[in-house]
């Protein structure tokens, strides 16, 4: 229990008496103001142009706070780069390609975290919701984390409300 309070594990209750365990991560939340603040429209053309970088050439951690709600989230992503002495990302797809990179490096931590508490490893992570239409942050996330990644639904949270009514007619 101290392990998990530790590494800011939680649990949650749901349907049928049972329990859901959670760590928040900040997710895309960092590409979406990266989008916002460069007027970028056509992501798949983003996509496509982050996979013709090379890997993990800028890396930093989604989660700092730092990350939560910065007036501009570019010059904070390229700040952090600078001060841990990386290259600074500049162009779109190099924001991107760090910000992709980034976070299936942290999946892959928060993943080991959890198979450390429950005593045994992964074989496969679901990716739920929008995200789960970016194969390049799939198949990154595959990648780091060492597992097969299943994508989908991407409504899962709308999938989840009509499912719940089933379950409770019997």
């Amino acid at each position: 229990m101290d392990t998990a309070l530790a590494a800011n594990i939680t649990n949650e209750g749901g349907a049928e008496g049972r329990y859901r365990v959670l760590k928040n991560i900040m997710g895309l939340w960092l590409l979406q103001r990266v989008l916002q603040e460069r007027q970028i429209n056509d992501l798949p053309a983003l996509i496509a142009a982050t996979q013709a970088l090379p890997a993990c050439r800028f890396i930093i951690n989604p989660n700092d706070d730092r990350f939560i709600n910065p007036d501009e989230m570019c010059s904070e992503i390229q700040a952090a780069c600078r001060e841990t002495a990386q290259p600074i990302p500049e162009s779109d797809a190099e924001l991107a390609r760090c910000i992709f990179d980034s976070l299936a490096l942290l999946y892959a931590d928060v993943l080991h975290e959890l198979a450390q508490l429950r005593g045994e490893d992964f074989s496969q992570l679901h990716i739920v919701g929008g995200g789960c239409q970016n194969t390049l942050l799939n198949q990154l996330c595959a990648d780091a984390c060492g597992i097969r990644v299943i994508a989908g639904p991407v409504e899962a949270s709308t999938a989840r409300q009509y499912r719940h009514p089933v379950n409770d007619a019997g």
